[in-house]
């Protein structure tokens, strides 16, 4: 019950951060048309190539998402010295950690469907 409560507390967090809106959605979209600028008419009307390659583009907006939100998160609080501050034994930060994982988890299923 705590660990969704603190994950409630993390997933607001990443939210009301724009830039990791703009980072994870714009990122993938401009580095989606730059690699396929050349081969979106070679292929226009092709559904099974373009099924192929919006997979790939949402696996990778999935990716993003996790890795931004969760693994720069945690150094970033690491560095900012809240972890050693308000987290001091093994339960509190598994739970932390826990909870961080669960709100990227969330935020990428998000992502994923809008």
């Amino acid at each position: 019950m705590v660990t969704l409560k603190m994950a409630i507390i993390f997933l607001m967090e990443q939210i009301r951060t724009p830039f990791s809106l703009i980072w994870t959605i714009m990122s993938p979209t401009v580095l989606f048309f730059f690699l396929h600028f050349n081969e979106i008419e070679l292929h226009y009307g092709d559904t099974a190539w373009l099924g192929k390659q919006i997979s790939w583009f949402v696996g990778y907006i999935s990716f993003s998402v996790v890795l931004f939100n969760y693994c720069l998160y945690l150094v970033g609080r690491r560095e900012s010295g809240f972890i050693a501050t308000f987290v001091h034994n093994m339960d509190g930060r598994l739970l932390f950690i826990r909870s961080q994982l669960i709100a990227s988890l969330i935020m990428s299923i998000l992502y994923v469907f809008f």
